[in-house]
């Protein structure tokens, strides 16, 4: 284990050995891992598009046509808001409880109070509900806890990871929230020359971003041209999680997180599946994406089908109208409720019809059927009304816990996903908890230092409830 001494204890060239060392293990892990979640992320990046509304491709225009019409109705946000909603409505919050009231229970409150003002200032419920409606949409989300310096102050901080498919996961991790991870990393790219302004002219020994060290290590997290990677990556080692920051061939910042039993990135997972004889994470879209397209087939021929009809006409004979033909080439056009015509001959007094306005029909109930039966379709995959996963309004659901019991109904089977994510904001709760005690040492937490740091035990019991 390195601690924040370590490094003045080496010459520069022990330090240069220790961290090649570090980035050669990370990059063995990261290539696991991508050999892992390949498949599984790209799936992730085209289904995010997905339902973003890019659901037409080649493929489409070779089974159709080119030159045709690519119409969308987009439904997959519908479902997936459907679950989504009532957990944003309602969401869970964490907070601790003593094992022993007596020895623990000052500190603890004092905790909680640290726990409710960071869930407020941070907008945990935010992070959370991010990180869930990737776990709907997509099957996996994340969201992350670090503490870091502002204006001199080192302060707890609770964001949401945006793009899922940045974090590295541990491909031997299977808890529900992945919790069992011993090791995980997250990527971010930034532009070379920002990099050298942030972490020295030096951050890439040879003055070339494509030969830095922490490139190549998987087709998941391609470097981009003229950028670098900036790897955060976190390890446990006993009752402690060790960090590095990583950037082109350097360690630019490491330290210790003392007493945290999990890692401090927490994944909201979803369908658990089996794909390529490999457990993976699926969500809504992947089940309602066949639907989603026969709606835009559908609407496509709907609209081709309306675009080719003819246009409204008048049937009558060339006397009636004889003397007023410019009313009825300008009928379409003009705003007169009255159009003449001749009642009789002019010549032979013969009476007329007068004149009939034909509007022709376009059938379109063999395509609103078939859009009616996949969005019928789209329900069964799902087990989701496009009007929400319970008949009531949002108002009239009182809690969480309560969405998830009646979701264990006929009426929904979704209920997975928000017991995965109340699972996984417990998990974050207690590494709050943990961080707070290790940020915060006051005289009250003395004894709860002591159980996380030296004991390895954890005096509290954490819950994620309203």
């Amino acid at each position: 284990m390195l601690d924040g001494s370590e490094e003045t204890k080496m010459t520069d060239a022990q330090w240069a050995d220790v961290e090649s060392d570090i980035i050669e293990e990370f990059k063995t892990f990261a290539k696991r891992s991508n050999d892992q979640n390949e498949k599984l992320y790209k799936r992730i990046r085209e289904e995010r598009a997905f339902e973003s509304g890019e659901q037409w491709n080649s493929g489409d225009q070779k089974n159709r046509g080119e030159g045709r019409a690519e119409m969308t109705i987009n439904l997959t946000s519908v479902f997936v808001n459907a679950v989504v909603n009532p957990f944003l409505a309602k969401p869970f919050k964490v907070r601790a409880i003593a094992r022993d009231e007596k020895l623990f229970g000052d500190g603890v409150r004092k905790l909680n109070a640290r726990l409710t003002n960071i869930q407020n200032e941070y907008s945990t419920h935010e992070s959370n509900g991010m990180a869930f409606k990737d776990e709907v949409g997509v099957g996996l989300g994340f969201s992350y806890a670090t503490i870091e310096d502002k204006d001199g102050e080192r302060r707890i901080r609770y964001l949401h990871i945006e793009d899922q498919t940045m974090v590295i996961l541990d491909p031997e991790a299977k808890g529900v929230a992945l919790e069992d991870a011993e090791r995980i990393g997250v990527v971010d790219f930034i532009l070379y020359e920002t990099a050298k302004k942030m972490y020295g002219e030096d951050i890439v020994r040879y003055n070339n971003p494509e030969k830095a060290a922490l490139t190549n290590f998987g087709s998941c997290w391609e470097v981009k041209k003229d950028h670098v990677a900036v790897i955060t990556y976190f390890r446990k080692d006993g009752h402690n999680v060790e960090y590095f920051r990583m950037c082109g061939d350097h360690i630019v910042d490491y330290g210790v997180f003392e007493g945290l039993e999990y890692l401090p990135v927490f994944a909201f997972t979803g369908d658990r599946i089996w794909l390529d004889d490999r457990r993976t994470f699926s969500g809504v879209i992947r089940k309602v994406k066949s639907e989603q397209k026969t709606i835009n087939y559908a609407q496509s021929q709907l609209i081709e089908r309306l675009a080719k009809s003819p246009k409204a006409f008048f049937l009558t004979s060339t006397k009636a109208i004889e003397g007023f033909e410019e009313d009825y080439q300008n009928a379409e056009y003009g705003n007169s409720y009255v159009i003449r015509y001749n009642p009789e001959d002019i010549k032979t007094k013969k009476k007329l019809d007068a004149p009939q306005f034909i509007q022709p029909q376009v059938h379109t109930e063999d395509l609103q059927g078939a859009i009616n039966a996949a969005i019928n379709q789209m329900s069964v995959a799902t087990g989701i009304s496009p009007n929400g996963i319970v008949e009531q309004n949002l108002t009239d659901q009182k809690t969480a816990t309560e969405v998830l019991l009646r979701t264990k109904s006929s009426q929904s089977n979704v209920s997975n996903y928000v017991s995965h994510a109340k699972e996984t904001i417990r998990i974050a709760g207690q590494v709050l908890a943990h961080l707070c005690i290790q940020l915060y040492i006051q005289t009250c937490f003395v004894n709860l230092c002591h159980c996380f740091s030296v004991c390895g035990e954890c005096p509290l019991l954490m819950f994620a409830q309203i």
